[in-house]
């Protein structure tokens, strides 16, 4: 259960952009009090384990060290306390976090923002983000292995981008439909998917119920207005209006 008051860290490269973040915080949510602001990772790491912070306001870019290194300084056991990344990364690269599941503001940062992510924090208790951080740090690194952290009833499943076969609407969740493994139901809608990865040419929604991996396709069938046929046996329908579409993204795997 988190306390009514939470004690938060700001760990910021850049001195004016931490005393704005500050600020922001006494003006949003006076509950949000600043223990401390670091400079760099070190100082921000020591400053943790003497103060034991509820949340931590974490700068990715930075000298010396980046603060997607900040948990290699902790035990597990140690980890009791929230990160929320702040980042001047692009849309593109957003993303890799949304993939990872893990909180983050876009620089510069917006109060209505700041104020979500304080709130969403306050619904869960802090719990470790090794594995979240650990798929964030292998999404931005590049596009090949990317994972995804999929929420479940204990916590998150890190999976394999290119492991996802298809996802399938179940009104408003959806059936995940993973190789060798058994599905998982999670509790967001198909359009949630989609947004997540209409940057990856790999996935496509093919009918109001599915997103399919096309790389898990194994035959494309044209009676009947179309159908796939996966790789596992399962078939698909596609759409009228996404037919050419799909023929056009087969057309150009390589395999």
């Amino acid at each position: 259960m988190l306390p009514p008051v939470l004690k938060a860290i700001i760990i910021e490269d850049e001195p004016k952009a931490a005393q704005l973040l500050e600020l922001m915080l006494i003006a949003v949510d006076p509950q949000t009090v600043v223990a401390d602001i670091c400079y760099d990772l070190p100082s921000g790491v020591r400053s943790i384990k003497k103060l034991k912070p509820d949340i931590i306001f974490l700068d990715i870019e930075m000298p010396g060290y980046s603060g997607l290194r900040l948990l290699e300084f902790f035990d597990k056991d140690e980890v009791n306390f929230g990160i929320i990344f702040t980042t001047a990364f692009n849309n593109y690269a957003i993303k890799a976090f949304e993939l990872s599941a893990v909180d983050y503001l876009l620089k510069p940062l917006q109060e209505d923002k700041l104020l979500e992510a304080i709130n969403k924090f306050r619904k869960r208790s802090a719990s470790s983000q090794s594995q979240q951080i650990a798929a964030l740090k292998q999404n931005l690194q590049s596009t090949e292995n990317r994972k995804m952290a999929i929420p479940v009833a204990n916590g998150l499943e890190i999976v394999k981008v290119h492991d996802l076969v298809y996802f399938e609407a179940e009104g408003s969740y959806t059936k995940i439909h993973i190789k060798q493994q058994q599905p998982i139901l999670v509790s967001k809608k198909l359009k949630y998917f989609e947004d997540l990865l209409t940057e990856d040419p790999m996935f496509i929604r093919c009918h109001r119920s599915y997103i399919v991996n096309l790389q898990s396709i194994k035959k494309f069938v044209k009676s009947d207005g179309g159908t796939l046929i996966l790789e596992d046996g399962k078939t698909l329908p596609i759409s009228l209006d996404k037919v050419d579409e799909i023929v056009t993204s087969l057309n150009k795997l390589s395999f």
